[in-house]
């Protein structure tokens, strides 16, 4: 072969745009709220235990959080445990911890009053330690189980950069600093969609995914074992200023995500519902997940 020849194959080469990675999906799970989806049609299961649960009822103060002893809490779950037998104690299932009383973990700056600067950063570490006994707690009741943290991690509204955003982020990552991730399998960052395809917020999917897993992969920096991050969308939308909310989530939007999420290195999801039936509506989440399934690519 001659130099010319050479020289041609070796710029026609060079100038050969990028192969794309073949689309693909995180692996699925189906979470409940305080019980495991059933069905051939359920891909994989994950189980969300409510907040009253583990002494985070709807109404609990700061003050209530904090008061509850590790032994009120193991009698709690105990108790629980004997309502729910399908969560048994050799459970190796996904089990979320929905605490989202006093403050959900993606809003623990709401904790911070820059008025009383040291009794707020002292009720703030009190806070943390509350979900780090409750974490234990269950660790102890469920060995086996991949224990995960609800709510860490979660974007802004729309995925938008703000001063509220980064404060937020802040506090969790002081929480990280003070424990809070000791003994916890995963966090769960909420992408639960939050409108429908005919609204202009629609258009955020992909920028409040990215700023949320993006969030996450700094706020797990230099934590040892690290977290899986394990994302949280939903079946139906949740969002009380859309004029969708309530209704079933798109799909083909979902189906974007989950393509986002894998390209992002994200290896397992949870779709969330309430129960078998998308809240709001008289859709069963197996139909749904029909029609998702469908779209998957290279099923």
């Amino acid at each position: 072969m001659g130099v010319t020849k050479l020289l041609v194959l070796a710029l026609t080469m060079w100038m050969a745009p990028p192969v794309e990675p073949p689309a693909a999906w995180p692996s699925l799970l189906v979470g409940l709220q305080n019980s495991f989806a059933e069905g051939d049609w359920v891909p994989g299961r994950a189980w969300f235990i409510s907040g009253w649960a583990l002494g985070a009822p709807k109404q609990t103060t700061v003050d209530a959080f904090i008061a509850k002893t590790d032994e009120q809490l193991a009698e709690l779950l105990a108790k629980y445990l004997l309502r729910h037998p399908a969560l048994t104690p050799d459970t190796t299932a996904v089990v979320v911890l929905d605490i989202e009383r006093p403050e959900r973990l993606s809003r623990l700056a709401h904790l911070l009053d820059q008025e009383r600067p040291e009794e707020s950063k002292r009720r703030f570490r009190a806070v943390v330690e509350g979900f780090k006994r409750r974490v234990a707690v269950v660790r102890a009741a469920l060995p086996n189980a991949v224990i995960c943290l609800y709510d860490f991690g979660s974007p802004a509204p729309k995925g938008k950069d703000s001063e509220s955003f980064r404060n937020q982020v802040g506090a969790q990552r002081a929480a990280v600093s003070q424990g809070l991730l000791a003994g916890v399998d995963a966090v769960c960052p909420v992408l639960y969609m939050r409108f429908g395809a005919g609204e202009r917020g629609y258009a955020s999917i992909a920028r409040a995914t990215e700023q949320s897993i993006e969030a996450c992969r700094s706020l797990l920096t230099g934590v040892t074992p690290q977290p899986r991050i394990i994302p949280l969308l939903s079946f139906a939308i949740f969002n009380g200023n859309s004029v969708d909310h309530g209704t079933p989530a798109d799909v083909g939007g979902t189906a974007q995500r989950l393509e986002l999420l894998d390209r992002l290195g994200i290896r397992t999801a949870i779709l969330w519902s309430g129960d078998s039936t998308i809240s709001g509506s008289s859709t069963q989440i197996s139909s749904w997940y029909a029609e998702l399934a469908a779209l998957r690519p290279n099923p």
